[in-house]
């Protein structure tokens, strides 16, 4: 997993977060890449709802590690 998850601007996920397992027998990746769209989402909707971007960072890492 990558050190940051976001930036000013950017949210990674799916892919770009690697959120994908190739355990040999199968490959998981649409799942996760769903979670951690709803954990972007999450975090989205309650940043504008407190107007507190700043939170943003940090939650969606929870948000990210809590999916």
């Amino acid at each position: 997993m990558p050190v940051q998850y976001a930036g000013n601007g950017w949210l990674l996920v799916g892919d770009a977060l690697r959120s994908c397992v190739n355990t040999g027998i199968s490959v998981r990746g649409m799942d996760m890449a769903l979670t951690g769209a709803q954990a972007a989402a999450q975090t989205l909707i309650s940043a504008c709802q407190h107007r507190e971007p700043q939170n943003l960072f940090p939650l969606y890492h929870h948000n990210v590690e809590r999916s």
